[in-house]
């Protein structure tokens, strides 16, 4: 219509109406830069560093906040990724939105259900269980199942259903990850680190270590 909303780079959002600046919104993100804004219904969504998201809505929505303010606070989101939110998007019916990561992550967020939702609590949901955020370092393919085993150097394993396009294991470490290979029955993986080759069976959920051995760096 005729009100835009601008987002800055010291965590201000500018309510522009009919080409003049109305008013001036101090978000939580004061002094750290706005990387995302989009407007709904009931207000208006910033995004920006170390995952967080924040709600501000209309305070002729709600009764709520300074009536000389056209927006309030409402909620504000934290995940457990801890990379930058460097864009946001909603459906049509504003029932879901997607938010993407500075880390290449994409997460749904049930925003229909905000009002019942918990600020304290982690509401976003990887698209695919998530994906290396960094180049991958080795990959393997299992001969009797359909899976692929990757390591990337963002220290992470993945292991791939490629029927279902689905990630079913992802087990993060400490070290540099230098090549991986899955055994044939698709129940246990070699991991090359910088100290150790380390020989883990594949649970449900989980990676368990079983054995280790004195090869340094790995590459195949």
């Amino acid at each position: 219509g005729e009100r835009l909303l601008v987002a800055t780079d010291n965590g201000e959002v500018l309510v522009v109406e009919q080409g003049e600046l109305r008013n001036t919104v101090k978000t939580r993100f004061a002094g750290t830069p706005i990387n995302s804004i989009i407007n709904y219904t009931s207000g208006f969504i910033v995004a920006g560093s170390e995952g967080r998201m924040s709600v501000y809505e209309k305070n002729d929505t709600r009764e709520k906040g300074d009536d000389k303010e056209p927006y309030h606070h409402f909620k504000t989101f934290k995940g457990s990724e801890q990379s930058d939110i460097v864009g946001l998007t909603i459906s049509t019916q504003e029932e879901t939105l997607a938010a993407f990561f500075s880390s290449n992550q994409v997460a749904m967020f049930p925003i229909s259900n905000i009002d019942i939702l918990k600020e304290a609590d982690d509401h976003f949901q990887m698209v695919g269980s998530g994906y290396h955020s960094q180049a991958i370092s080795g990959i393997d393919v299992c001969v009797r199942k359909p899976l692929v085993a990757t390591c990337g150097l963002d220290k992470s394993v993945r292991i791939w259903n490629y029927l279902d396009k689905t990630c079913e294991v992802v087990k993060c470490f400490q070290d540099d990850l230098s090549s991986i290979a899955i055994h044939p029955s698709g129940l246990h993986v070699i991991l090359g680190f910088s100290d150790k080759l380390r020989y883990f069976n594949v649970l449900i959920d989980d990676l368990r270590q079983f054995h280790e051995f004195p090869i340094k760096s790995c590459k195949e």
